[in-house]
């Protein structure tokens, strides 16, 4: 007897918003060299960030 293999469920990527904040010029600054010294974007170290203050894993 052959079995047919049962599909797997796939998630879906979760859509994606965008969020414009103003920051003062010394804290985007200080947000662009932390990124660049973590090897990272700003878009990902603020996504890091906001996930973590939300108390979510990343």
């Amino acid at each position: 007897m052959t079995r047919t293999p049962v599909p797997q469920a796939v998630a879906a990527p979760e859509t994606e918003k965008r969020v414009n904040v103003a920051l003062p010029a010394s804290t985007h600054r200080a947000l662009k060299i932390r990124a660049a010294t973590e090897g990272c974007s700003v878009q990902d170290l603020a996504d890091r960030a906001i996930q973590e203050f939300l108390g979510r894993p990343s």
